[in-house]
Formats: C-alpha cells, sequence, structure tokens
C-alpha cells in the first residue's frame, strides 16, 4: 500500500518522525524528509520542483485523514499473510467451528458465529437462534455491504463535486483567496484516498468466499465507511449528503 508510505523515503508513515504532511505544492512527504530538503528556509518539492519558504516541518498541515487510516490498520492488526491464505478459491471448506472443529456450514444471525452442523442443534428456534447456509448467508452479507457501500459512494460523489466546485471557485480568486484554494485542494486529495480505500475493501469483500475472511473484512469495510463519513460531515457540515446516511 504505498499511500501509507513516505514517496522519498519509502518508510511508513507514523505519528511521530514520519508524520504525513502536505507541502505547499499539494504533493505530500514524511516530517523527516522536508526536515532533510529544507535549505535556507526554502523547501523545494523532489517532485514538481516548486519552491516555498517554509522554516520548519510544523509549518505544513499534518494529513491527520492519512494518520485515521494508518489508526485504523493497526487496530484491527488483520494478519495479511494468513489472509491470503484463507481468501484462496476452495479454503473455505478447509474452515472449522471452534467448538466441534468441523467444517463451517451455517450462520447463527442471533449469536453472529459461524458454526458446523453439529452447532446447529445448540442453535436452534428453541433457542431463539435464527440460521442459514453459510454460502447464503454470506452472499446476503456481501449484498447488503455493497448496496450500503454503492450508496455511500454515491453521495461521497456529490460531495466531491461540490469541493471540486468550490475548488474551481477559489482557484479563479486565487491571489484574494489563495490559503482557502490550497486548502480545498489538500481536503479533496484527503477524500480522494478514503474513498480509494473503501473502494479496495469493497471490491476485497466481494472477492471472498471464505466467511471468517468475509467478517474481518467487513469490519474493515464498516470501518472505513465510517472514516469516510466523519470526514465529509468533520469538512462540509451540513453541505454533506453523506451526513444524511
Amino acid at each position: 500500500m504505498d499511500f501509507l508510505e513516505c514517496k522519498i523515503c519509502h518508510v511508513p508513515y507514523d505519528e511521530e518522525d514520519h508524520r504525513p504532511r502536505h507541502a505547499p505544492c499539494g504533493h505530500e512527504y514524511c516530517s523527516a524528509c522536508i526536515k532533510a530538503l529544507i535549505k535556507d528556509n526554502i523547501f523545494e518539492c523532489p517532485k514538481c520542483r516548486q519552491k516555498n519558504k517554509v522554516c520548519t516541518p510544523d509549518d505544513m498541515p499534518v494529513n491527520f485523514g492519512l494518520i485515521d487510516v494508518i489508526r485504523a490498520f493497526q487496530s484491527k492488526s488483520i494478519p495479511l499473510a494468513k489472509e491470503s491464505v484463507l481468501g484462496a478459491p476452495g479454503a473455505a471448506n478447509d474452515e472449522v467451528c471452534d467448538v466441534h472443529c468441523k467444517a463451517i456450514a451455517h450462520w447463527c444471525f442471533k449469536c453472529q458465529l459461524w458454526i458446523c452442523d453439529e452447532c446447529l442443534e445448540d442453535h436452534s428456534t428453541l433457542m431463539g437462534c435464527s440460521t442459514d447456509t453459510s454460502t447464503k448467508a454470506l452472499k446476503g452479507m456481501k449484498d447488503k455491504q455493497t448496496k450500503d457501500t454503492n450508496s455511500l459512494l454515491t453521495k461521497f460523489e456529490e460531495d466531491t463535486k461540490y469541493v471540486s466546485t468550490k475548488l474551481e471557485e477559489h482557484t479563479k480568486l486565487a491571489e484574494k483567496h489563495g490559503e482557502e484554494a490550497k486548502k480545498l485542494r489538500n481536503l479533496l486529495e484527503e477524500g480522494k484516498i478514503h474513498k480509494e480505500k473503501l473502494e479496495e475493501s469493497k471490491k476485497r469483500l466481494n472477492s471472498t468466499i471464505s466467511p471468517l475472511i468475509a467478517s474481518e473484512r467487513i469490519k474493515v469495510l464498516e470501518q472505513r465507511k465510517h472514516i469516510l463519513r466523519s470526514w465529509s460531515v468533520k469538512n462540509l457540515g451540513t453541505n454533506s449528503p453523506l451526513g444524511l446516511l
């Protein structure tokens, strides 16, 4: 995931020496690299060569949206190597329940658990449980998440159009409102990062046949949807269609 690391030193962003910061030109680098590139209070972007007066890295805004995404990954601590194996075609048949170590075959809606045929006796309607086959349950989960995500992305497009319109307006008045245009440009880039990660999570969920991995990916997808909603409401307030979801 290249967007989670500095484009100069390729060290993953963090909340200390490698905090992601927006350069005045719109490109993004870590605090350590920015500090190293400042010469005589001038920062020259290594990508576009734009020069700006900058005394310290603290003069550049931190990309807190990206830090939120990093925190989300760290809080989940999803083992990608294991996931790549369990998520492979046919791997669902190798997954077993925690009680009987038998192949997963059902989903209990009340208990929110993947269960085997033997577990089914303990999750009967007499116990107030409602179950379905793992295949149908997984399809239902995917359909619900896909519908919800598509709706969120549609509303997000309205948000980005609004930001783009405001950006165009402020760009025309750059001399008078240059600072506001810069903030909107950074805001739009930050939002696009959230959108790309959400779309990636949706694709990964739909390519999953493993019930257990699907559950984990749904959790990640829900968290990324929350991050996207929070981004829109925080930055756009009542102007955000996402605030209605």
